[in-house]
């Protein structure tokens, strides 16, 4: 059996304490030094164990396992453990040093838990400044500041705007700060002392983050009634919500997705506000929902953010009369958006190398500027020339997508490596690369323009889109091959693809848009007619070139064939 010098437990240095400090700051010095010579023992242990060989690495790892289990907490059966002498006594080729060290470890666990036993004796005293600080800072904080510089950042970082009953991670700090004051005050017996000494450490740091950000009130402010919602006000939110609902099953338009979201957002937060509260049952429920309940400061500042976000809602969004001032003055702005500054304003990624097909960054933009309406181009936040991930190469015929980005906007991005493959693979068909270039340059700018009409899709007028879905469920023609699928599959973005191809077609080859579904071809003059200035002067007047041209050459084409028939015997 090895033997053993006991020496006396290492202590901690002696700590000054202010004399106005509590007491159990300096039991938490002495806890902290010994968790410190803890931790540095068992560091040393990993060394010899470390250095071992694999035998008594093995025999090592079983005397750890069975110590620790040792004081594992016994259950009802068991009635006795194994104290460390006899698992020593047990192991008797384990280094001399290794066991030196296991005995100190195992002093010094006896000591902390001496010490935790000691500042649990102080858990009330503790509790009561934990309390206090939670209810002072509840107090100064300036609600409405933080809920302006929290939605803010929400925006800033392209996150969706939301204060939904689950907090974002903008607000989980906040709820922080009502949940601690909460649990403190209606369920003290359920905290022991470490989770008190967390939260108070939580809440000055929480403080000082709230001083750095300016949203720190010099003296508490005094909680003032929530206010519940006017009846015809909440019957409004309902209203739209079910209408804005039907309209995005309708068009599946991502504008209608986003105030659906806001509207969705202000009607849960109106009915938990305006409804009694259960009392929350866990530390989870308090974090996920509490606060907008036990915190009127905090609901009141909610309430008034959402609802001004409510007014900003535009009421075109949910009129399908064109014949109003509203709907008017909405037109009005998209035509005086400056095209060029839209582009300017745009992030740009990847059009500056070496592009495949003789693609240039020139050939981007003009393709931009005179194919959609500039109202397409300010919701275009970015455009990338780059590869897809897995991820978003789900569809491997798809040679560029169009994404949500940010609050309202999109990213589109093009894929020059198949660009690049579908170059190899038609030179390799047809023994043409300088053919199978142009080829792939004049796909890639229709694919271009067909990601463009998504942003023009969603930025269109709810009565102008409806315009464009009773001319398409009414002439039901398939104008690629790709639509027909969509509609074949019954597809929920199958109206959205619809518009992107006939779009496509229609700055791209004019005339097959204008003979496979001249309904098309005229909604959309009328379209751009009212949405794209240069569109009359500029861009018209060359389709219809284009159209002429397409129909001589089909003309000569015919006669050559039937002279050919002619001569045949």
């Amino acid at each position: 059996m090895h033997t053993e010098a006991h020496g006396p437990l290492p202590t901690p240095a002696d700590q000054k304490i202010a004399p106005h400090q509590p007491a159990y700051i300096e039991v938490e010095a002495r806890k902290e030094e010994l968790e410190g010579q803890f931790f540095a023992t068992d560091d040393s242990m990993r060394d010899i164990r470390d250095k071992a060989n694999s035998e008594i690495q093995t025999r090592i790892d079983d005397l750890d396992d069975r110590y620790h289990n040792a004081f594992e907490e016994v259950n009802e059966q068991a009635t006795e453990k194994l104290d460390l002498e006899t698992l020593i006594d047990q192991h008797p080729d384990i280094p001399i040093e290794y066991i030196d060290q296991l005995r100190t470890l195992d002093r010094l666990r006896v000591a902390l838990e001496a010490s935790d036993t000691e500042l649990e004796k102080y858990a009330p005293e503790r509790l009561a400044v934990v309390l206090a600080k939670a209810k002072d800072l509840e107090a100064r904080i300036d609600y409405d500041a933080f809920v302006a510089i929290a939605s803010k950042r929400l925006d800033d970082t392209k996150a969706q705007f939301t204060f939904r009953l689950e907090p974002d991670k903008a607000f989980f700090d906040m709820c922080q700060v009502t949940s601690i004051r909460y649990l403190v005050e209606q369920h003290p017996d359920s905290l022991n002392y470490g989770t008190l000494r967390s939260m108070d450490l939580d809440l000055e740091s929480l403080r000082q983050k709230y001083t750095e950000m300016g949203i720190i009130r010099d003296a508490p402010v005094e909680v003032t009634p929530v206010p519940t919602y006017p009846e015809d006000f909440v019957l409004s939110v309902r209203n739209k919500l079910e209408q804005a609902h039907i309209l995005n099953i309708r068009y599946r338009s991502s504008k209608t997705r986003y105030s659906n979201n806001r509207l969705q957002e202000l009607g849960e937060l109106i009915q938990v506000l305006n409804a009694k509260p259960d009392e929350p049952t866990s530390y989870s429920d308090v974090i996920s929902r509490a606060p907008l309940l036990l915190n009127e400061r905090y609901a009141q500042a909610l309430k008034k953010a959402l609802a001004d976000r409510y007014e900003e809602l535009n009421p075109i969004e949910f009129s399908f009369d064109k014949n109003t001032d509203a709907y008017r003055q909405e037109v009005a702005r998209m035509r005086e958006i400056n095209p060029l500054e839209a582009v300017s304003n745009m992030e740009l990624v990847g059009l500056d190398g070496q592009l495949p097909a003789g693609l240039t960054r020139a050939h981007i933009i003009s393709q931009m500027l005179f194919s959609i309406p500039p109202v397409a181009l300010e919701r275009l936040k970015k455009f990338s020339i780059r590869p897809m991930t897995l991820e978003e190469n789900k569809e491997d015929t798809t040679l560029g997508f169009c994404n949500l980005y940010g609050l309202q906007g999109y990213e589109i991005v093009i894929s020059d490596q198949k660009i690049t493959e579908d170059i190899n693979y038609n030179t390799a068909l047809m023994g043409d690369r300088e053919l199978a270039e142009f080829a792939a340059r004049e796909k890639a700018l229709y694919t271009v323009t067909h990601e463009l009409a998504h942003a023009f899709h969603d930025a269109l007028p709810l009565a102008a889109v409806q315009e464009w879905h009773t001319v398409a469920t009414a002439n039901p023609t398939h104008v690629t091959p790709y639509v027909k699928s969509m509609y074949k599959q019954e597809h929920s973005h199958r109206y959205m693809e619809d518009f992107a191809e006939s779009v496509a077609l229609f700055i791209t080859k004019p005339y097959e848009l204008k003979e496979s579904s001249p309904e098309r071809y005229e909604c959309l003059q009328r379209l751009y007619t009212e949405f794209m200035p240069t569109y009359t002067d500029i861009i018209r007047p060359h389709q219809e070139e284009t159209i002429e041209k397409h129909a001589q050459f089909k003309r000569a084409l015919a006669e050559a064939t039937a002279q050919q028939n002619t001569k045949r015997p």
